[in-house]
């Protein structure tokens, strides 16, 4: 059964770890052309796309997601360890040429660099990994050692040795004998096949020393390793015992998950985005694929069962009953399905328990909190604290900027018997009416804007979000679309970008530069037949006293969120083209900016105006269908702007006749005018309904 950590009533599902253990071989050629011999080193993108060292073969092996056989990617003289970073490049290590790193470009058949020596002309690298800042870790298995190599705009320096004493192997805490596999974790953290003294190795930053987490003879020649991220097992190639080992959190002796009946001298382990597992097997000559069960049908019913089951008494104690028993909780703790919704009845009055005291221990609980914040280095981090803010205990707002400096986002939920006229409503200032309680747990609360990602969810759930603290930027409101001529996208959305960041400076040095002057003079430069990108970016913003950093997807909607402008080279504007671009194909595209984003969808300024694919190919009942609800939608958010706003008068621009916010008929991209029903297009100063509400 799945466990939760449940801290003041909040609930986190752990992740299930049972696999069919049959397993399954990666397909190859029908003409055999791509069977393996003596497969090493193993490693899976974030798209599931796989990469086996065919050693024996002198080649590196590619699978692309759903393929029916592997294709090969580089020709190498006995490769062992394969990595491949966010960008496409594959990075291998050789037996044959193993004191360097050879680095290829996407693509098939490149042509590689080298980055190295790994230490000196004697040693020897084994696998290779790397952590998300793109630095590269290899293993020296004649040294003993693990060296990182720096990424610094866009060059690899070193090597830095992070684990073990270069040239004395032992056993000691800061030594290591052969080192083989290596896997880093997203905090940095490396974990090492020490095989020579059959145990695993863990280097926390800044390697000072390494910890054993195996039991010394609980492996036999131990080589390929991986990290579960959801749960924390680690899985290990038991190679001499022909097993797989698994070690949760905490256990040094692990228990065997593939037998020897399955597995014959494996190497190789890696997990896929959805943690099935991948052992390479180099008596079979083939690669597993172990699924991961944890998705079937029972599990799903019996999670939602017991979620309903316990959320049932969750609201009863929320509005009618004792708190008593969540109100004596201190620290986190594990607990079951059905011990948590033993507890949750508890709290409801079904059952009584003498020793429960009437209580609120909350300066104690945050400093738990706290404390188990400040022992780990995850990049985010949340508490949810539901209280009823009558602390016994001291003053918690104390702990407020101690968890802000921690980076740690506070949801603060109000639990009260009483009746609460708005009790599903978030706001960005004290209510005067409110009590001391209300107060504390208002000041624990994190601030976020609007536009938080986090702000999506609870406005689905039905919570009202408050209005006043809408941003608006003046001075960009009366920006519109420039048409493009020729392939000059790339101008038009590069100059769009530096426009818009350039002009939220308030009383600039030496001023704006015009978007046409901007324009003209990248046209000049680079043609009216297209360029990329990109190139232009890597020299034209500094001229304007600028900087660009290349994000993903994820990190461009945080960056729209901080109300960063965001380029988009590569124009990808349907989910079909979303996803990796086949090996050997000619990238091409439209360059659009990134201006809004919701759970579900972006929004792009496009330079081929904005009549373009204007209801192209729509029959007049579906167009007439998206008004319909173009109108609704729009309706719908103004009602939930405050009463405040809906009734301020707003002036529309061509009859200046004036009404209030609440009568105009909101669309989705325009406003139309209730006294002379013409469209307009809302102004920031006009309060832009629709630019608030998305």
């Amino acid at each position: 059964m799945s466990e939760f950590l449940l801290f003041y009533g909040t609930i986190k599902p752990a992740c299930a770890s049972v696999y069919n253990t049959t397993g399954l071989k990666l397909p190859i050629n029908p003409d055999g052309s791509t069977i393996m011999n003596y497969p090493f080193g193993i490693f899976i993108d974030a798209n599931d796309v796989v990469y086996v060292a065919d050693m024996n073969n002198n080649r590196v092996l590619m699978w692309m997601q759903g393929a029916s056989a592997g294709t090969a990617i580089i020709q190498s003289t006995q490769p062992q360890g394969v990595y491949v970073d966010s960008s496409g490049y594959v990075y291998v290590v050789s037996k044959d040429n193993s004191q360097y790193i050879s680095k290829y470009p996407p693509g098939i058949n490149q042509t590689a660099t080298l980055i190295g020596p790994v230490s000196n002309s004697s040693s020897s690298s084994y696998a290779i990994s790397g952590d998300l800042a793109g630095n590269l870790y290899a293993s020296d298995y004649d040294m003993g050692i693990v060296n990182r190599f720096n990424l610094t705009g866009g060059n690899y320096s070193g090597p830095t040795i992070v684990a073990g004493t270069y040239g004395s192997m032992g056993t000691g805490p800061n030594q290591l004998g052969e080192a083989d596999f290596i896997y880093v974790d997203p905090s940095n953290v490396v974990y090492i096949s020490d095989t020579t003294n059959s145990r695993i190795q863990k280097w926390v930053p800044p390697y000072t020393a390494g910890v054993s987490i195996t039991e010394v003879g609980s492996l036999n020649h131990v080589e390929g390793i991986v990290v579960d991220p959801c749960n924390g097992n680690l899985y290990v190639a038991d190679r001499s015992n022909n097993r797989l080992q698994v070690f949760p959190p905490g256990n040094l002796t692990g228990t065997t998950m593939i037998p020897n009946t399955v597995l014959s001298s494996p190497l190789g382990v890696a997990l896929d985005s959805k943690a099935n597992l991948y052992v390479t097997d180099t008596v079979n000559n083939c690669v597993f694929r172990f699924n991961r069960l944890y998705g079937d049908m029972t599990e799903k019913s019996q999670t939602k069962r017991g979620i309903e089951h316990a959320m049932k008494y969750a609201k009863d104690v929320i509005r009618q009953r004792s708190l008593a028993n969540l109100r004596a909780m201190e620290k986190p703790r594990s607990k079951t399905f059905q011990s948590t919704a033993n507890l949750l009845k508890q709290a409801t009055g079904t059952w009584t328990d003498s020793s429960a005291t009437q209580t609120t221990p909350m300066c104690k609980a945050m400093q738990s909190a706290f404390n188990t914040y400040c022992s780990n280095t995850h990049e985010q981090k949340f508490l949810f604290l539901l209280s009823d803010g009558e602390s016994t205990d001291g003053n918690p707002v104390q702990f407020a900027s101690q968890l802000r400096g921690q980076k740690v986002l506070v949801f603060a939920c109000l639990l009260t018997s009483q009746s609460i006229s708005y009790p599903r409503r978030l706001y960005y200032e004290a209510d005067p009416n409110w009590n001391q309680a209300q107060r504390q747990m208002f000041k624990l609360s994190s601030t976020v804007e609007n536009c938080h990602s986090a702000m999506s969810i609870l406005l689905e759930q039905g919570w009202e979000l408050p209005a006043d603290d809408m941003y608006i930027n003046a001075a960009n409101s009366s920006f519109r679309v420039k048409i493009q001529s020729g392939g000059t996208c790339y101008a038009h959305a590069v100059v769009t970008v530096f426009y818009l960041a350039t002009r939220r400076i308030e009383d600039r040095e030496n001023g704006v530069s015009g978007f046409a002057d901007i324009c003209q003079q990248l046209i000049n430069a680079y043609g009216e037949e297209g360029a990329i990108t990109e190139n232009v970016l890597n020299i034209w913003p500094p001229k304007y006293r600028l900087h660009y950093e290349k994000v993903n997807e994820l990190d461009s909607r945080q960056a729209i969120n901080q109300r960063r402008p965001v380029n988009c080279p590569q124009g990808v504007l349907k989910s079909k083209d979303l996803g990796r671009a086949g090996l050997g194909a000619k990238l091409s595209g439209h360059a659009v900016v990134l201006m809004k984003c919701d759970p579900i969808s972006l929004t792009f300024i496009n330079s081929w105006g904005t009549e373009f694919a204007d209801k192209d190919g729509l029959k007049p009942s579906e167009i007439r269908a998206f008004q319909r609800k173009s109108s609704e939608t729009g309706r719908n958010l103004i009602e939930k702007l405050p009463p405040g706003i809906q009734n301020i008068p707003y002036e529309y621009p061509h009859c200046r006749r004036c009404s209030a916010v609440r009568t105009f008929i909101i669309h989705f991209s325009d406003a139309e005018c209730p006294t002379c029903n013409r469209y307009f297009k809302p102004t920031p100063l006009g309060l832009n309904v629709t630019a608030y509400t998305y």
